[in-house]
């Protein structure tokens, strides 16, 4: 049989799940589900980072939006969609978190906020960040795509900023197909973000929602590693963008961020998968967290892990090589393997020529070098244990080498 893993541990469906048996909505149980007051649904990721800059621009007249070097380069799109200037910060070396004097020092009057990233579902130390922030006036607002149901102490990721946005893209846990939300605690922020969502969100598109229901019957009935295999290029996706390095320099316009409404249809199909994530979470943990343990015991291998706390939602395995030669040289061998090992982001942020934006030319050697060294690891249940151990005996080699 033709056999190709998932690149993360998404959740699956329920064929109940399409009966819309949930009495209760999509947005009432994320509420409940993240602990806060209001819960706005977006067409994507994208879009709800999009309307809640939009949001912040009637709130202040500041413009500079500060994000990580290491980070989706659709974060940046959503800032040039909301007509703001990008600043970005380096990252901690042999991290993904702020290089926190740099993100002090280059914070100032002029920035409206800044965007940490829970890369993996494990937390960015956002407290940090929001002193820096509270500092100068500016507000934070966490990326937390990959982090939907990872929690710190009593609090989930997303909930401690002025504003949280998640994705319920393919690949993010959580899916309806395509889309995402913005969760605020503040009643002025809950009410700009409201006001913006349905000045710029354009009606459902019968065609794309059609389109993104029958993907979503898709994901139900092909998943399984046959059924993948056979439909790869629609669902072998970490993040909304696809980007390697042979396509850096293409000269193909990023695409288009949609500010569209999601029809309920595919809203009640999510709550009902929503019910079973808590399990789904557990299921993740208890395999990532031996994994990570082993892959921690490879020589020079750096590996993403949780804080003192922290219950990272582990849609996938994230590890820095001794080397990039030794990252590519794993990416290379492994890929041919199937088994769900790939690159989250390919380069730094400054190096995707094709973003089509102003992109500072900041020196970021520390993103530059993680971005080369890093491979991840899918946590799909669908990758057994003897799966795993192939994957380590072949880093382990490589990193002999």
């Amino acid at each position: 049989m033709n056999r190709e893993l998932p690149p993360t541990a998404g959740h699956s469906f329920a064929w109940s799940d399409f009966l819309l048996s949930s009495p209760v909505s999509l947005e009432a149980k994320l509420a409940s589900f993240l602990q806060v007051p209001y819960v706005q649904i977006e067409s994507s990721g994208t879009a709800a980072l999009t309307i809640a800059l939009e949001a912040l621009k009637r709130l202040s007249s500041r413009q500079t939006v500060i994000v990580p070097a290491y980070t989706c380069p659709l974060v940046a799109l959503a800032v040039k969609k909301a007509g703001l200037r990008l600043g970005v910060c380096d990252v901690s070396k042999d991290g993904v978190d702020f290089d926190f004097s740099r993100l002090e020092s280059m914070s100032g009057i002029d920035t409206l906020c800044i965007i940490p990233t829970h890369i993996g579902g494990l937390s960015a130390d956002v407290q940090r960040t929001r002193a820096i922030a509270e500092s100068i006036g500016a507000f934070v607002v966490e990326d937390a795509a990959q982090a939907l149901g990872s929690s710190l102490g009593n609090k989930r990721l997303g909930t401690t900023g002025d504003i949280g946005i998640f994705s319920l893209a393919r690949g993010k846990g959580l899916t309806i197909g395509e889309g995402g939300f913005v969760v605020a605690g503040s009643e002025e922020i809950c009410q700009t973000l409201r006001a913006v969502g349905d000045d710029l969100r354009k009606p459902p598109s019968v065609l794309r929602e059609t389109a993104l229901c029958v993907q979503l019957l898709k994901n139900y009935l092909f998943c399984d590693p046959g059924g993948i295999a056979r439909i790869a290029n629609e669902m072998h996706c970490v993040i909304e963008l696809e980007c390697d390095r042979e396509s850096l320099s293409a000269e193909t316009a990023p695409p288009e961020i949609t500010l569209a409404a999601v029809s309920n249809y595919r809203k009640l199909v999510g709550a009902g998968a929503l019910d079973r994530l808590p399990d789904a979470l557990a299921a993740n943990a208890s395999r990532a967290r031996p994994r990570v343990a082993r892959l921690a015991e490879l020589p020079g291998v750096r590996v993403l892990m949780e804080r003192d706390g922290e219950h990272g939602s582990w849609p996938f395995l994230f590890l820095i090589m001794p080397g990039e030669e030794k990252a590519m040289s794993a990416l290379e061998q492994l890929s041919t393997t199937k088994l769900g090992v790939t690159q989250l982001f390919a380069v730094a942020l400054p190096d995707y020529r094709y973003l089509d934006y102003p992109v500072p030319a900041t020196c970021t050697p520390n993103a530059f070098d993680v971005a080369a060294r890093a491979v991840t690891i899918t946590n799909s249940h669908m990758l057994t244990d003897g799966d795993f151990s192939r994957i380590c005996e072949i880093l382990a080699e490589i990193v002999a080498g």
